[in-house]
Order: structure tokens, then sequence, then C-alpha cells
């Protein structure tokens, strides 16, 4: 399953770098310096910040949840003594 998987992902990325190139071919933007450079930095940064925003959100919530299970410990010690 976990092959098949990657198979899938692979004929997928292949197909959307064909669907690219198609369109940039028709666009004239293929061969064009925004084609070639550009547009693949842009998509990395905007991976780049994604994927920043992403963990950070992460972070924040676990610290959050952190200091919820510090004080319902707090909380519980008191009711139990």
């Amino acid at each position: 399953m976990l092959l098949k998987a990657k198979v899938d992902q692979s004929t997928l990325a292949f197909q959307s770098i064909n669907f690219f190139q198609k369109y940039f071919a028709g666009s004239g933007l293929r061969d064009s310096l925004f084609g070639i450079t550009i547009f693949p930095v842009l998509f990395r940064k905007f991976l780049l910040i994604f994927s920043k925003n992403f963990l950070q959100y992460v972070n924040t919530a676990a610290k959050f949840f952190k200091k919820v299970a510090k004080n319902l410990r707090k909380i519980t010690k008191k009711i139990i003594s």
C-alpha cells in the first residue's frame, strides 16, 4: 500500500510538472526568466512561510495546553488535600 502511494505521488508530481510546462509554453513564460527562476523561488518561499507559520501555531497550542494541564494538576492537588 505504501509503495502504491509513493508511485501515485510521483505520477501526480510528473503530471503537475507537465501541466506547468504546457502552461508556461502556451503563455510564452516557459523560456523567459520569470518561468525558469522566479516562479519556483516564489513557490518555495510560500512553502517555507506556510510551514514556519504552521509550526509556530502548533508550538503556541502546545504551550497553551501545557499550561492548562499544569493548572489542572494544581487544582486536583488542592481538591485531594
